[in-house]
């Protein structure tokens, strides 16, 4: 297991995914844990019209990531991650988004069709 500064490496990612995430019409946020609160975590919540996902990073390397069907009311994926180094946690944080943008994209051309 890996001891991480969470909220300092979620939001340094996230800040380098708002173009992708301007581009593809999806509203995010990032949500850090209060100065009082000490908790080692941070979570990102990305939503579009037809799915809304979280992604949570804990500051021992565990990582989830859920994705939920707005109309269907459904999860359409979950899936926790125990990662062991930096760059796992980067490159889950990346196959994560591109799942959620890769599953809202298939939504978005069938209705377009």
């Amino acid at each position: 297991m890996i001891t991480c500064d969470a909220p300092n490496l979620l939001r340094d990612w996230f800040k380098g995914q708002q173009q992708i995430l301007h581009d593809r019409n999806t509203d995010a946020k990032i949500r850090l844990p209060s100065e009082q609160n000490d908790l080692n975590k941070a979570i990102v919540t990305l939503e579009t019209k037809s799915h809304v996902a979280s992604i949570t990073l804990w500051g021992s390397g565990m990582l989830e990531f859920i994705v939920l069907d707005i109309a269907a009311q459904n999860e359409v994926v979950v899936a926790d991650q125990e990662l062991n180094t930096l760059e796992g946690i980067r490159e889950e944080l990346n196959k994560s988004l591109a799942e959620f943008l890769r599953i809202t994209s298939v939504v978005n051309s069938r209705a377009n069709q």
